[in-house]
């Protein structure tokens, strides 16, 4: 049984007032002591970055209340007292009181995180987190330590002679201002293998016996690395002939060139070689005679070394390369130079004219031979023919007018068949639901057709994308322009009153789709990464044909972008694309065709794409290489959604002269602090699929799009209930944006 206060009991005890004076003090204040701690944490306490980086310091706190964030910085040359730098509540970041010589470098986030930009070397330091409370256990701090390095300059060996006639002193040198932060580790070429200097690890000058070998140093500190050239060590070769031999060596563009030594003495007398590039004064390889070879980094798998008499070897020549070579030659009592002059010259026009003459003869030739044995096939078929008129001289007539299947051609690997059928119009157009390859407009399609009464003859050519890729690259400026994103399209008519331009770049392993109905002149174009693939190319079709209207009559593609990668992500791309539009209910024709290898140039040594972006005209549908100074609008929203978001978006209104952004939906991605801690060469290694290859704004931009998924966790404010796309129009000028129910 229950047993309840009595009436003589209702006075208020001392108790009471206590226990109601410590509700009101957690209603109106918001924390009671109890729940006063706050847990404050970081992923990485000590944050090293190059000089001139942006860094990110990353911590966060578990807490009823909500902190005021006090950060502090104590500079690493020793004074003993820090000072504060900034101050902010986590409720509100817009309000921040910064000291006057940071601002514009300070950004800081509802987390208590803060990012620096642009550092120096004056930021070594540490820097602590004050997360400042109400409650009996005070404040709660964290300390995060700064390195800053800066991108190691070259460095090179320099010999000092000491007392001993025996023993010199090698010196590793560098410009670098950051030298108490660089470790030093030297190797030596002994017995065929290069093998570590004893009692050498981190100094910068070491005493060596003098010897005949060469010695290299490796300057590193915790972000990159540097190695010196090789260095020859010789021992009674101080003198040096005066006279210098000189070579030419002329190639054609793209072929191998080789270099020999003339020597003024006999090899047998010669025991090292060194090559260098004198336009840029970088050291290309070297050879111990008959023992062993080194190429340099930056001529890795161009250059071959021989090590029985030093002559080098310079494959896939570019104009880059043109320019003396020097090789400095040391035999047992002398050191000359023998000074080569590499010459490059492009494929002459006679060359090319005899080289196609005889192609052309040789194909002649052959399509000969195979018109005959068709001839002859044909008339032992009528002779065993029962219906054959027998006592006739004339043969029946090979009939070309109806033809079977008649070749397949080979796209990188995957098969697609090309048919015709009865031509009786005379027209090009298959009648089956294939995709159709022709040279007939812009003749960027690299395919040739050649016709022999109805059949056509179709192969892959260099010279139609080269065509493309020889326009010249434009600068296009936004006014008329409608950008599209990576995983966007835009379709519109050629009458259309705001846009005049089709644009987007960007596209290194990424696709550049340009779908146009040439009795209309509407016109879609697609940035495709290998994301929904078939749906975007399903509505691609699907756009176009829409827009035609009955004026419909013939889809031509045009596909540009891409590169032959090392992981193939290109050329799976293309095998993608083609696969699907050949599952279309229209007949789609090929036009362009400059993608994958045949979007590939060379570039010190590394494939680049050729062409990263196109601008179509909407007026005319002719297109060509372009870059893009602006992205706009909402540039940096569009790109980040492709973090979270695998779809591709139609972003763009003919009807109504709109580019509709959204809406979009994602959740909060904690990585993304993690990821904006990162020098940039792990950005590029792992959120990029050619690192090595992307433009020199991917990413700074890249971290741009991290930063606004962090200051936007969530999309509700950016798209409210989920109800609004963001509204660009293209009809006024300047252009204007808004909110609109979708």
């Amino acid at each position: 049984m229950h047993v309840g206060p009595t009436r003589d009991s209702q006075e208020l005890s001392p108790v009471r007032i206590l226990g109601v004076l410590w509700l009101l003090w957690f209603v109106f204040v918001g924390i009671s002591p109890v729940f006063a701690e706050i847990v404050v944490y970081a992923p990485w306490m000590d944050i090293s970055v190059f000089i001139g980086d942006d860094v990110l310091f990353s911590v966060n706190f578990t807490s009823f209340s909500m902190p005021k964030v006090r950060w502090e910085f104590q500079a690493i040359d020793g004074r003993p007292t820090s000072f504060e730098i900034a101050t902010f509540n986590v409720s509100d970041t817009t309000n921040m009181e910064v000291l006057p010589s940071y601002k514009g470098r300070l950004s800081v986030y509802s987390n208590g995180s803060m990012t620096l930009k642009h550092v120096s070397e004056a930021d070594n330091g540490t820097y602590t987190a004050v997360f400042v409370t109400y409650g009996p256990e005070g404040n709660t701090n964290i300390d995060l330590k700064l390195h800053i390095f800066e991108t190691l300059p070259s460095f090179f060996i320099e010999m000092n002679s000491t007392h001993s006639e025996s023993t010199v002193t090698l010196t590793c040198k560098t410009n670098s201002s950051l030298v108490s932060y660089v470790s030093y580790h030297w190797i030596y070429l002994c017995d065929d293998d290069w093998v570590p200097v004893p009692q050498s690890l981190n100094t910068s000058s070491i005493p060596v016996n003098v010897t005949r070998t060469f010695f290299i140093c490796t300057a590193s500190n915790p972000l990159n690395k540097k190695q010196s050239d090789a260095f020859l060590l010789e021992s009674n070769c101080t003198d040096r002939v005066n006279k210098e031999s000189k070579q030419v060596v002329k190639v054609f563009l793209g072929n191998s060139a080789k270099f020999y030594l003339k020597g003024n003495t006999s090899t047998g007398d010669m025991f090292a070689v060194e090559w260098t590039f004198q336009k840029s004064q970088s050291q290309v390889a070297v050879a111990m005679i008959n023992d062993s070879t080194r190429v340099a980094e930056g001529y890795a798998g161009r250059v071959k070394m021989n090590e029985s008499n030093g002559s080098m070897t310079l494959v896939e020549v570019q104009q880059s390369d043109v320019g003396n070579y020097a090789a400095y030659v040391s035999s047992c009592d002398k050191r000359w130079q023998e000074v080569i002059e590499l010459q490059v010259k492009a494929p002459s026009h006679t060359t090319a004219l005899i080289g196609g003459l005889v192609g052309g003869v040789i194909g002649l030739l052959l399509l000969l031979l195979v018109l005959t044995g068709c001839i002859y096939y044909h008339r032992q078929k009528k002779v065993r023919s029962p219906g054959r008129l027998q006592g006739r001289s004339e043969d029946i007539p090979v009939d070309f007018g109806v033809t079977q299947e008649v070749q397949s051609t080979e796209i990188f690997g995957s098969r697609t068949s090309i048919s015709t059928s009865e031509n009786k119009q005379g027209d090009n157009d298959l009648s089956n639901n294939n995709l159709e390859i022709s040279s007939e407009s812009h003749d960027y399609g690299v395919m040739n057709t050649e016709h022999e009464g109805s059949v056509k003859i179709r192969t892959l050519t260099f010279e139609g994308a080269e065509r493309l890729r020889m326009l010249g690259m434009r600068e296009v400026q936004m006014q008329g322009l409608l950008y599209v994103h990576q995983r966007e399209i835009a379709a519109c008519p050629p009458g259309d009153a705001a846009v005049t331009l089709l644009g987007s770049d960007d596209a290194t392993t990424c696709h550049l789709l340009v779908l146009k109905d040439r009795g209309s002149g509407a016109l879609c174009l697609a940035h495709c990464d290998g994301s929904d693939v078939t749906w975007g190319v399903r509505h691609m079709v699907e756009a176009v044909r829409s827009l035609a209207g009955t004026a419909c009559e013939r889809l031509e593609l045009h596909i540009i972008g891409g590169f032959a990668d090392r992981a193939g992500v290109s050329d799976r791309l293309t095998h993608d694309i083609i696969g699907e539009f050949v599952q279309q209910k229209e007949d789609v024709h090929l036009l362009t065709f400059c993608a994958s290898e045949l979007n590939t140039i060379l570039r010190s040594g590394v494939q680049h794409p050729a062409i990263y972006g196109i601008a179509v005209d909407v007026r005319t549908g002719n297109l060509f290489p372009a870059r893009f100074p602006d992205r706009g609008p909402d540039s940096v929203l569009r790109s980040a959604r492709i973090f979270s978001c695998n779809t591709m978006e139609d972003v763009y209104s003919a009807e109504h002269g709109e580019l509709h952004v959204g809406p979009y939906h994602w959740e909060p991605w904690n990585d993304a602090i993690f990821w904006l801690s990162q020098p940039d060469y792990v950005l590029l290694k792992h959120l990029s699929t050619s690192p090595a290859v992307e433009p020199p704004d991917f990413v700074s931009r890249l971290r741009d799009q991290l930063r606004f998924r962090l200051e936007h966790p969530t999309p509700q404010k950016l798209f409210p209930h989920d109800l609004y796309h963001l509204v660009c129009s293209y009809r006024t000028h300047p252009l204007t944006t808004g909110r609109r129910n979708p």
